[in-house]
C-alpha cells in the first residue's frame, strides 16, 4: 500500500463526508466519478444499486421522504490504496412515527483518479430500519 495513495484516497472520502454533513450537492457530485455506483443494505424500501450522480441523490431523495437521519462521529481510515472504511452510529427517526433507532454503520468506499467510483453500505441491523418505516 502506497502510503500517498492511500492518504488521497482518505482526502477524498473526507472532503464527500464534510460535503455530505454540510449538504454541499454540487462538491458531492463533483466528488463522485462518472462510473460511480451505490450499493445500499438489503431488505429496505430502497434498498439496491444506484449509479451515477443522479442515481445517488436519486437514493438520497427517497431516504429523505421516510426518514430524518443523524450521524455520530465517524471514523475513516484506509483499507488499501484505493479502499476507505467509514464508521460511524447513524440515527434513524421515522418521518411518520417520530420513532427512532441507532445503529452502526459501516460504508466502504473506492476511489479511482482522485473520486468515488463506489460505495458499499452496510447496516448493523437492516430489519430495525425497515420494523421502524413499518410504523
Amino acid at each position: 500500500m502506497a502510503a500517498d495513495t492511500a492518504e488521497r484516497s482518505v482526502a477524498t472520502v473526507r472532503r464527500f463526508m464534510a460535503a455530505t454533513a454540510a449538504e454541499r450537492r454540487n462538491e458531492r457530485r463533483s466528488l463522485l466519478h462518472d462510473d460511480f455506483v451505490v450499493h445500499e443494505s438489503g431488505g429496505l424500501p430502497f434498498s439496491g444499486d444506484y449509479y451515477g450522480s443522479q442515481g445517488f441523490f436519486e437514493l438520497l431523495d427517497r431516504i429523505d421522504d421516510v426518514l430524518e437521519l443523524s450521524a455520530g462521529p465517524i471514523s475513516i481510515d484506509p483499507l488499501g490504496d484505493d479502499a476507505v472504511a467509514a464508521r460511524f452510529s447513524l440515527t434513524f427517526i421515522s418521518r411518520s412515527s417520530g420513532e427512532s433507532v441507532e445503529m452502526e454503520l459501516v460504508e466502504i468506499y473506492t476511489v479511482r483518479d482522485g473520486r468515488i467510483a463506489e460505495l458499499d453500505v452496510y447496516y448493523k441491523d437492516p430489519a430495525a430500519v425497515a420494523a421502524l418505516l413499518a410504523t
